[in-house]
């Protein structure tokens, strides 16, 4: 028993050793088609390493930017009261500037990686006193010493902390010094030395505040003085008129604050300011630092557990940011159509010349089955080869990604498309070496298969559509399905229409002269590669749904930037308009100045909502006329002349111009206007679209009526002009030499001035659009050159096949540049099959499940879909440049073959 267990073993080594050996020998013999197959793996590799890496970097750099662009409104806010009227205080000054000492280690983990700098701000309530100009109202802070380096004393020093000296006999509180800012000294004639007594809390004592330095700030915005207002701006007081008197802010030490924040007359309040450095996030740490604000802001215990005092979170970090999630959420749609691109060509690739060996081996197998080897041996066999050939061509794909800094962060992926590649030859293989099946069950399953495909890609369009995606993830998997499965479907539909459509070109070729044409029509029957259609569909449609796509945010962006400015330049808070007008129109553009009043009551019969209303001139609607034919305002041009052209003002009501949602609030309603206090009645006579700036409800009014009205209603005081109420503080202009000059007139102070170009630069700079577009380069010529690479593949594997045809037909008499009726004849129809297919996946893409692209979000407003006339063109013209390659290749190879070859071998089945 033994003997035959050990000869039986034996046997079965002998039989893995001989089926090795029969791996190794087939190897050898196709090495070549094998090292094309390894290359073409790698290749397939290191586009599913690095093209998630690429998505990664692009959101990435978009949360850093987002982050930046939220400022101090994404800041983590704790506040906490230093005292009180009954100098019952929850914690000190000094003890909360410890405590935001301790801040960074006290935060989640997450939170603290991100902390960039700590501020804290403590300000006790107003305090009223006389200075030597008149009323002082003052309120003072603590100096918090990491915010020292920002200062540049310019008299005196900083507050020691040291007030014993110069304390005033009998006085119940000793001088607090403080640093005073220059600005502040100057309007309230302050210098250093002076003294000002301020009053406390009722029934306390007085407080006497002692200047000891005067300071110059180098960076008023810096966050240090955020939580500190009135340091750097003093405001002057007003009463009737007449300047009484000045409110600011000075600053002490924290022991002099503690030592006199009990005779305040209200609670002082501190807040501690934790800004986060925007370098340090990635799209995963703005999620994790939202929902570690969110539990801070529900409770603060975790965070003050040992300290003595209570303090309240808030923050505005959610709120900042929260446009940014949907605007990802597009850009990942985006993204990862151009990743289903790129990574689906370079697997269909892969898999028609892995295919491609399998049936070159079919005799093989034949002969393999005709001495009894199993459908398990042979899968065995093909299996090995496969797995060992994947394996190393992923090694090696992997290998160059890492080398350019890209490391998997997406196994899935990569394993799914290595799945793909090494199954797929081992199930061609089984498919040559199993029994026909019959024609009837072959159907079925042909039938179950197709529509199990087209009920999955249905699915994913329409999920996608609906806005589902997958949290966290980096690649959209609905996103990088759909346009693949899209593509499938559109494959098998047209796979056999091609087949029909040649049927007629082969009748006409028949009826004319010459051989070029019947052979062209000859081998386009033998065009029909599924996998090549497939890839070429696949390709044309993500290159057409990605610059479709990328086109329409581009112009919406630029009517977004049009809706911004309203005109090529706009100046608001003009303190000379009519002088800024000239000087435009000298330049040669076109100017106008209206007054523009923000917050109108617009009252209809017993409702009032609130408007922006733009008082305007002859002048606006020339600049209206002077926009582009695209620009939705310049159809408001006659409405706004007919504006103007109209009688009423002195007696009557005023005519003025709605916009479409004001008219249907007050339609059938008396309305009238509080014009600066005054009640004007109006009168609509017609509708615009919208104000200059295009936000908000908008009222045209002409200004020389409402001027008029205003004289004959309200009599001017002595010294007044009615036109007071209605100043010329904004500035349009368009056309030739606007920018140059608004940019002159923006090195002066000369108001606010706003450039349409910069706006869409700016737009365009964002981290989301411009890593799309990048993105989009990149994969179009990427998938391009795959395209191109699947036709040359095609025409590689056929050219022995019509190198065989060529020789038999040289024979005849035909001659050899034939074969490029061979070979265009064959690429042809898979050429236009590929471009006609394309387009319909991409309509379907775009037209179904363009909501899912966000293009709006990305745009910055509406954005219809354009589709340019030169796309087609391109589209077309690069087709013809690689189908002229594919035959180019050809002709050598296919001239290969001899005449006298085949007529002494005989054509090989």
């Amino acid at each position: 028993m033994s003997v035959y267990r050990s000869g039986s073993g034996w046997r079965g080594v002998r039989a893995i050793g001989a089926s090795f050996l029969l791996v190794v020998r087939r190897a050898r013999k196709d090495l070549a088609p094998l090292l094309g197959i390894v290359v073409l793996i790698a290749i397939m590799s290191a586009i599913a390493v690095a093209a998630p890496r690429e998505v990664d970097a692009t959101l990435d750099r978009a949360a850093r930017e987002a982050v930046a662009a939220a400022g101090t409104g994404a800041d983590l806010l704790l506040r906490s009261s230093i005292s009180d009227e009954a100098g019952v205080g929850t914690t000190t000054a000094e003890r909360l500037l410890t405590f935001a000492g301790e801040m960074p280690g006290r935060l989640p983990d997450g939170l603290s990686a991100a902390v960039a700098e700590v501020h804290t701000g403590i300000l006790g309530p107003e305090l009223s006193g006389t200075g030597p100009l008149g009323v002082v109202r003052m309120r003072i802070g603590v100096l918090d010493p990491s915010a020292e380096a920002d200062l540049r004393v310019v008299q005196g020093e900083l507050p020691s902390g040291d007030e014993s000296e110069g304390a005033v006999e009998g006085a119940a509180v000793a001088p607090i010094d403080v640093v005073i800012s220059a600005p502040s000294a100057e309007a309230a004639g302050l210098t250093v030395g002076d003294s000002v007594t301020v009053a406390g809390r009722v029934g306390g004592n007085d407080i006497t505040v002692r200047v000891v330095g005067i300071a110059e700030v180098i960076d008023a915005s810096a966050r240090a003085w955020v939580d500190l207002p009135g340091v750097w701006d003093p405001r002057e007081i007003s009463s009737r008129g007449a300047r009484s008197g000045v409110t600011f802010t000075v600053l002490s030490d924290v022991a002099a604050f503690d030592r006199v924040s009990n005779e305040f007359s209200d609670v002082s309040m501190g807040i501690i300011r934790t800004a986060f450095e925007p370098s340090t996030f990635t799209l995963q740490r703005v999620d994790d630092v939202r929902a570690e604000i969110d539990a801070i802001e529900t409770s603060t215990s975790d965070i003050s557990q040992g300290a003595p005092l209570s303090v309240s979170a808030t923050s505005g970090y959610e709120a900042a940011l929260e446009g940014f999630t949907a605007a990802v959420t597009a850009a990942t749609a985006q993204l990862s159509v151009l990743a289903a691109g790129l990574l689906g060509v370079a697997v269909l690739i892969t898999v028609l010349s892995t295919t491609a060996l399998a049936r070159r081996r079919r005799t093989e197998i034949a002969l393999l089955r005709s001495r009894g080897a199993s459908l398990g041996v042979i899968g065995a066999h093909a299996a090995t080869e496969s797995a060992v050939v994947t394996l190393i061509g992923a090694g090696l794909g992997v290998a160059a990604a890492s080398m350019f800094g890209d490391r998997v962060d997406s196994l899935l992926l990569l394993c799914g498309a290595m799945v793909i590649v090494a199954v797929t030859p081992v199930v061609t293989t089984l498919n040559w070496a199993r029994e026909a099946v019959t024609s009837s069950r072959a159907r079925a399953f042909r039938i179950a298969g197709v529509a199990v495909l087209v009920a999955v890609a249905a699915l994913a369009v329409i999920a996608q559509r609906s806005g589902v995606s997958v949290e966290g993830a980096r690649i959209d998997p609905l996103a990088l399905a759909a346009p693949i499965l899209c593509a499938a479907v559109v494959a098998l539909v047209l796979s056999p229409l091609s087949g029909a459509a040649v049927r007629p070109i082969s009748r006409l070729a028949s009826r004319t002269r010459g051989p070029g044409a019947l052979l062209a029509a000859s081998s386009a029957r033998d065009g029909r590669s599924a996998v090549t259609l497939f890839a070429l569909i696949l390709a044309v449609s993500v290159a057409v749904t990605s610059v479709v796509l990328l086109h329409t945010v581009a112009a919406g962006q630029e009517s977004a930037s049009w809706r911004a400015v309203g005109a090529d330049v706009r100046i608001d808070d003009a303190t000379d308009a009519a002088t800024l007008v000239d000087e435009f129109e000298g330049a040669g553009a076109t100017a106008a100045a209206i007054a523009e009043l923000p917050g109108v009551d617009v009252k209809g019969d017993g409702r009032s909502s609130k408007a922006t209303v733009f008082a305007v001139e002859e002048d606006y609607a020339q600049v209206l006329s002077a926009l582009p034919a695209g620009h939705a305002q310049r159809a408001d041009a006659d409405a706004v002349r007919r504006l103007v052209a109209q009688d009423g003002g002195a007696q009557g009501p005023v005519p003025v111009l709605f916009d479409a949602r004001l008219t249907a609030v007050t339609e059938g309603d008396t309305v009238t206007l509080d014009i600066d206090g005054t009640s004007v009645p109006v009168t609509v006579v017609g509708a615009a679209v919208a104000g200059p700036a295009g936000s908000g409800r908008s009222v045209f009014i002409d200004r020389s009526s409402l001027l008029a009205y205003l004289d004959g209603v309200v009599a001017p005081s002595a010294g007044e002009e009615s036109l007071a109420a209605v100043p010329l503080s904004t500035v349009l202009a368009a056309g030739t030499n606007a920018r140059s000059t608004a940019q002159a007139i923006s090195n002066g102070d000369e108001g606010s001035v706003m450039i349409r170009e910069d706006v869409l630069t700016q737009l365009r700079a964002d981290a989301l659009v411009s890593g799309v577009a990048t993105a989009t380069l990149q994969s179009l010529i990427g998938t391009g050159i795959l395209a191109l690479l699947a036709l040359v593949v095609t025409a590689v594997l056929g050219a022995r096949r019509r190198g065989r045809i060529l020789a038999l037909l040289g024979a005849l008499g035909v001659p050899k540049r034939a074969n490029i009726a061979l070979a265009t004849g064959e690429l042809v129809p898979l050429v236009v099959s590929g471009i006609v297919g394309g387009g319909v996946a991409a309509a379907v893409a775009i037209g179904v499940a363009g909501s899912a692209f966000g293009v709006e979000i990305l745009a910055g407003g509406p954005a219809p879909i354009i589709v340019s006339p030169w796309l087609i063109a391109a589209v077309v013209g690069a087709a013809a440049v690689a189908l002229a390659i594919a035959v180019a290749i050809d002709m050598p190879l296919s001239r290969r073959v001899s005449t006298a070859e085949i007529l002494r071998t005989g054509e090989e089945s």
